[in-house]
């Protein structure tokens, strides 16, 4: 896909879901060359997970709801699903130099 084609596809989440335009950062971590943080507004909680590196990585999201499930946002195909144990920590595989970004439900 082209740069065009990302940023719109980043504008239409900012636009459709206010926790990413508005809402306040939660649990920032870094893996390696894979970084996440979660954000939170009125009650929509999304997650974001950034891989700038050259190889695969791992993303682990701490301090979700326990047995959260998160639905894939970005990219598309919306809808792929990771899950959160007991433990509120989700962990996301993360391909080379991808973004990826999740709506979070308890």
């Amino acid at each position: 896909g082209s740069m065009l084609a990302f940023y719109r596809a980043m504008l239409a989440l900012r636009n459709t879901h206010p926790s990413i335009a508005r809402g306040r950062y939660l649990a920032p971590r870094v893996d390696g060359r894979t970084m996440s943080f979660q954000r939170v507004f009125e009650g929509e909680h999304t997650a974001v997970v950034i891989n700038d590196g050259d190889a695969a990585g791992i993303a682990t999201l701490a301090g979700l709801p326990a047995n959260a499930r998160l639905q894939r946002l970005y990219p598309a195909p919306a809808g792929a699903a990771a899950a959160a144990g007991p433990d509120g920590i989700a962990t996301v595989a993360a391909a080379p130099l991808s973004v990826q970004v999740y709506l979070v439900s308890h």
